[in-house]
């Protein structure tokens, strides 16, 4: 998708805002020379961002710290990237002997380009509040829902199912995308966030499935020393962490680098002490 984003932003700095129609630029040789930069640029600041997002989240939650997160976010995700820009697209002019301040560039791309990185930083946020919201297997599930006049017959059976899954003995769970169902292996998982009678499951290869199931169900049969609840809705395998940190009275997962799923890493207070001691035997064992 970053590739996908950067070379389409790419191609629309260099486009847009030009007075030649767009056929006879793609014609000239130095639009490919531009492109060519532009796509590093892109794809570097894009990485950026995203490593940026990534270490925030995992120290300043959004829900538990929102107004320091959007702080740090502005800050590190947007002015310091923006600068970055700069910088970059300097050395570029430098590089091809070109003088930047005749381009123009400050008052036709960088314009833009303060748009599109804030842009990216509140898809971040969106992504981080949502999780699963942005994704094209989301996206996909809704272009595959059930029609409405039938749905409470199909959300039952779904719940037959899904029971009839947990009483089985529990070796996986049910994972959905769309009218497709997939028998998910309990080592596959690497945390389950539930509300009321759905949610997701992530995996240990970053993928994201529907489920339906409640988050009490899922505590009776899963295996107290494989798997914990962190937190209200969110289950955690304990293959994933790596270690924890102590944060007031709450805890905070570290996960291993691998590993990212777009839920809370918050241990709540009442639930810590537990965590903490399964844990250590997990690490002993």
């Amino acid at each position: 998708m970053r590739i996908l984003l950067a070379f389409l932003g790419s191609i629309y700095l260099i486009i847009e805002g030009q007075h030649k129609p767009a056929m006879v630029i793609i014609q000239q040789k130095n639009f490919y020379v531009s492109l060519v930069f532009s796509f590093f640029i892109a794809m570097v600041l894009l990485k950026i961002i995203h490593y940026i997002s990534i270490n925030l989240d995992k120290g300043w939650d959004w829900k538990r710290r929102p107004v320091l997160r959007l702080v740090l976010q502005v800050v590190f995700g947007f002015f310091v990237v923006l600068y970055l820009n700069l910088l970059l697209v300097k050395g570029v002019f430098h590089l091809l002997d070109a003088d930047f301040k005749k381009s123009g560039y400050m008052l036709v791309e960088f314009p833009k380009v303060k748009w599109m990185l804030g842009t990216m930083n509140f898809l971040y946020w969106i992504k981080a509040l949502a999780p699963g919201l942005l994704s094209w297997k989301h996206f996909k599930s809704r272009l595959d829902a059930s029609p409405p006049s039938i749905s409470q017959e199909r959300a039952r059976g779904r719940e037959i199912d899904s029971e009839a899954a947990l009483k089985d003995g529990i070796e996986g769970i049910i994972g959905k995308l769309g009218n497709k169902t997939k028998h998910i292996s309990l080592d596959e998982i690497a945390c389950i966030k539930c509300e009321s009678r759905s949610g997701y499951v992530y995996l240990k290869n970053n993928a994201v499935f529907n489920i339906d199931y409640r988050t009490q169900d899922l505590v009776d049969v899963l295996d107290p020393t494989r798997f914990y609840q962190t937190n209200r809705g969110i289950i955690f395998s304990l293959d994933v962490i790596e270690s924890y940190r102590r944060d007031k009275k709450e805890g905070v997962l570290i996960l291993k680098e691998e590993i990212n799923p777009e839920v809370s890493k918050i241990v709540s207070r009442e639930r810590f002490r537990e965590f903490k001691a399964a844990f250590d035997r997990k690490m002993q064992a």
